[in-house]
């Protein structure tokens, strides 16, 4: 991978090169369970040195609580990628593409955490479906 300075803290960054980009980039099989396609988004996230960057405090003995900050701001980012399909929604001329590559985004941020955090995203969606189904019509609220 080549690396570049990285333009706010002005370190040097990996930069993911086509040959790794293809080495990790999703067939249509691939992505057709969730666990898989958490895993390679995770790949990229990886590469890209957010895993590093996000799990600074725990690799250097610093207490949990620093580790929870880190996860509230990448949690945050996931807020910021929802502001911007809002954003998007909000326009008189809405552009679908865009509004996907949000939805994306959203998606992808997820995928991140829930991987750094060791969260297998295909479980939970399972259980949490199977209770939202469990709640009956509108959860039990009148309209």
């Amino acid at each position: 991978m080549k690396n570049e300075k990285c333009k706010v803290c002005h370190r040097l960054k990996p930069k993911i090169t086509t040959e790794d980009f293809n080495k990790i980039k999703p067939t249509i099989e691939e992505i057709k369970t969730l666990r898989n396609l958490q895993e390679k988004v995770f790949i990229g996230y990886e590469l890209n040195g957010y895993k590093k960057r996000w799990n600074y405090p725990k690799e250097n003995g610093l207490p949990v609580y620093v580790q929870r900050i880190f996860d509230i701001a990448e949690l945050g980012l996931v807020g910021t990628e929802i502001s911007e399909a809002q954003e998007e929604l909000r326009k008189h001329t809405l552009n679908r593409d865009v509004l996907a590559s949000e939805c994306a985004d959203i998606i992808i941020r997820v995928l991140d955490f829930m991987s750094r955090n060791k969260l297998d995203l295909e479980i939970a969606i399972y259980k949490m479906n199977n209770k939202e189904l469990s709640r009956g019509f509108l959860h039990g609220k009148a309209v």
